[in-house]
């Protein structure tokens, strides 16, 4: 959640008293600030999801699985799971962890 915009105390302009104003910078600095905390957000649901599968192929006895264009791989004896796009040769084509 963005934090309030706050305003300069009036009467206190001028050299060396105020603070140089660049808008262009306050507004990428608050653009990226926000896709950050959507980014911090996302990273929470991604490692949710990424426990919830690890889970389903252990419940299953799994260490491969492969369905339409995925593949999915548990490390064995380590909390990872890997999960690979695949092409139509079964050559992995992307790595997503």
């Amino acid at each position: 959640m963005p934090r309030p915009v706050t305003e300069e105390l009036q009467g206190m302009e001028g050299e060396g008293v105020s603070r140089r104003k660049i808008k262009a910078v306050e507004t990428a600095s608050d653009n990226y600030v926000e896709i950050r905390d959507k980014r911090m957000k996302l990273t929470e649901q991604e490692v949710e999801a990424r426990a919830v599968l690890i889970q389903k192929m252990r419940d299953n006895n799994l260490t491969e699985y492969v369905y339409q264009d995925h593949k999915v791989l548990l490390v064995p004896g380590k909390d990872k799971v890997k999960v690979r796009t695949i092409d139509g040769d079964g050559d992995g084509l992307g790595d997503d962890e």
